[in-house]
This record gives structure tokens, C-alpha cells and sequence, in this order.
């Protein structure tokens, strides 16, 4: 299973009807995954990541209070962040990114434009997250109970202590309430 550039580099042609299908999934925002088997394609699977409710009024309002330039780092498709861009009025996009590139490409709008704020919701967005002046992580409880999972195993494979895996967990809500304290400071000019 992988994308169109991976099973090429492993020696699987896509037949035309394929690389169509293909190109016209990815014009509207969605990622195609090729399931092959050695150098026959079974199938395509189509992907996409729900847009949350309220970021095109969002994107909209950052505008109005003055945000210069909002611009997207992903690792999906060209033709994908094309299509998500375009939909929610971003000026600018980067695809097909790793890690590594987004932090390169940060550092260089940071040099561009001024000050950035990174918005990321994966671990692939860890090192941006890091490097931008600042990093909003956000998530849903997948990310919480994934968390706990990974802290109950390490308690289970007495990798972790149950007292320093509780120590971490309560440390990651406090981070969180502390982070959002600091928004206190702002007022919305009226």
C-alpha cells in the first residue's frame, strides 16, 4: 500500500484508467492509496481529512485581525492541497512535504515574512511545531487515549513505573491548562 510515487520506485506501473482515476480523486482534496501486489494493482482507496467546522470563518477572521499571510504545510498530494487551499481561501501551499521539509520551509517564511505560528495536529508536525516562534498543537481525545495506551503498556512491560506514568500524563494536562492560561492575556480589540 502507499501512493503513486511509491509503488513506482518499487516497480509497479499504474495503467492510465489507474493514473486518471487517480488524478481526478486527488482534484478534490482526496489522497489516494494504491493497495498493489508485486507489480499488479488491486485497488485504489480514497482518503480525506475532514475539514473542521468553522476554519473557512476562521481563516476569514485571522485575516480581518490582521494575519498577512496564511500559508499550508502538508504532506498530502499536490493536487489534494491544491483543492483545500482553494476551498478555504489560503494564499499559499506547500505538498508532498516530510517533517524535515516543513521545518525548512517555516524557516524560510520566517525569514520572509516575520514571526510564524505553526498549527499542527500530527506528529509529523512535532519538529515545525518546534521551530516556529509559536507551536499550537491540536488534537481530538484520540491523541489523549492514545497516550494513556502507550503509558499502560509501558506500565504492563514494567517499562514504566505507575507512578511516573501518571506523573507524565497529569504533567501533559498541566501543560495543556498553563498553555491556555496564556491566552488570558489577549483581548479582542473591538
Amino acid at each position: 500500500m502507499g501512493n503513486n510515487r511509491l509503488l513506482k520506485e518499487n516497480g509497479v506501473t499504474l495503467p492510465e484508467y489507474i493514473e486518471s482515476y487517480i488524478k481526478a480523486e486527488e482534484s478534490y482534496g482526496q489522497t489516494a492509496v494504491i493497495v498493489s501486489e508485486l507489480d499488479r494493482v488491486l485497488g485504489v482507496i480514497s482518503i480525506a481529512d475532514a475539514i473542521r467546522a468553522g476554519i473557512d470563518r476562521l481563516i476569514i477572521r485571522l485575516k480581518e485581525l490582521g494575519i498577512r499571510k496564511i500559508v499550508m504545510l502538508t504532506g498530502d498530494n499536490e493536487r489534494a492541497a491544491h483543492a483545500i487551499a482553494k476551498k478555504l481561501g489560503i494564499d499559499s501551499y506547500y505538498a508532498e512535504l516530510l517533517p524535515e521539509d516543513k521545518v525548512s520551509i517555516l524557516k524560510r517564511l520566517q525569514d520572509e515574512i516575520g514571526q510564524t505560528v505553526m498549527v499542527g495536529d500530527g506528529v509529523n508536525d512535532a519538529p515545525a511545531l518546534a521551530s516556529a516562534d509559536l507551536g499550537i498543537a491540536v488534537g481530538g481525545a484520540n491523541n489523549d487515549i492514545l497516550v494513556v495506551a502507550i503509558l499502560l503498556l509501558g506500565v504492563l512491560a514494567k517499562f514504566v513505573f505507575l507512578s511516573s506514568g501518571m506523573l507524565i500524563h497529569e504533567l501533559r494536562v498541566l501543560l495543556v491548562i498553563l498553555n491556555a492560561i496564556r491566552l488570558l492575556k489577549y483581548r479582542e480589540k473591538e
